[in-house]
């Protein structure tokens, strides 16, 4: 039975929850959350939040956060926002 990329994802989640549970954030991680990926962009935590950002997606966003703080860390590590 083939793997769904939902699939994927959700396992991909999982990894990262369980990595920031055992090593914490590390400063790959905060690289992540901070800068851009190409100049003229920018970072992860930034692009959620801005006021560019879908309000449905904002909403997602607002959700898992406030379902769980540290699910929304490995969710933001592991899925980029663009």
């Amino acid at each position: 039975m083939p793997v769904s990329e939902s699939d994927t994802i959700l396992t991909q989640i999982n990894k990262t929850s369980k990595r920031l549970t055992t090593h914490g954030l590390t400063r790959a991680d905060q690289e992540i959350l901070k800068n851009p990926p190409r100049e003229g962009r920018c970072g992860r935590l930034e692009l959620i939040w801005s006021e560019e950002r879908e309000s449905r997606a904002r909403q997602l966003y607002n959700e898992i956060q406030n379902a769980d703080e540290h699910l929304f860390l490995a969710f933001v590590l592991t899925i980029s926002p663009t």
